[in-house]
């Protein structure tokens, strides 16, 4: 839930398998325009519609802060003229594996993770540790990890994976995959 005193946020989605450019009509003029995914500011100063850009099955969390407002962190949080705007976030996923996918023998897991965090304000977020489960075995690994499904029978097996990162941040993903 949003603390009550923030900025007006919209979400823009493309569901589509290319770019699109999207105009947006802003609520007011002389305001920012703020992606909260990547915690960046994406158009200054604008007065009317504005054309953005969204990649292929990518959104834009747009929050409208007026010009000139400094972001300040406070903790995990960004706050512009003492109200809030965003937070810091890392996701993990398990790429293109999708449930109920069918795997065998040997297989590779690349972890793919999407951070709007900069470590000292330039450097972006890294993976510290993983953990892939799989039943009730657990595989510690960085960023990717190669296991054989043969060493876990076959049939369905709940995947879950854990990622932690340098600055602290934590997400999961779960999946059931079929081993074959």
């Amino acid at each position: 839930m949003l603390p009550i005193d923030s900025w007006p946020a919209f979400l823009l989605y493309n569901p589509h398998n290319d770019e699109r450019a999207v105009t947006y009509v802003p609520s007011g003029s002389g305001i920012d325009l703020f992606d909260t995914v990547t915690n960046t500011t994406i158009v200054k100063n604008v007065f009317g519609n504005t054309t953005l850009t969204i990649s292929p099955g990518g959104a834009l969390v747009v929050v409208e802060i007026p010009s000139g407002l400094d972001l300040e962190h406070q903790g995990r949080s960004i706050f512009a003229g003492g109200r809030y705007v965003s937070s810091d976030q890392v996701t993990v996923s398990l790429g293109e594996i999708k449930t109920k996918d069918a795997i065998s023998g040997p297989c590779e897991f690349r972890v793919a993770m999407k951070t709007n965090v900069l470590a000292n304000g330039t450097i972006p977020d890294v993976i510290d540790n993983c953990v892939l489960t799989i039943g009730d075995k657990e595989l510690r690994f960085i960023d990717t990890i190669t296991f054989n499904t043969n060493d876990f029978g076959s049939g369905a097996k709940q995947i879950r994976l854990i990622m932690k990162t340098k600055n602290g941040f934590v997400d999961y993903a779960e999946t059931r995959l079929k081993f074959q």
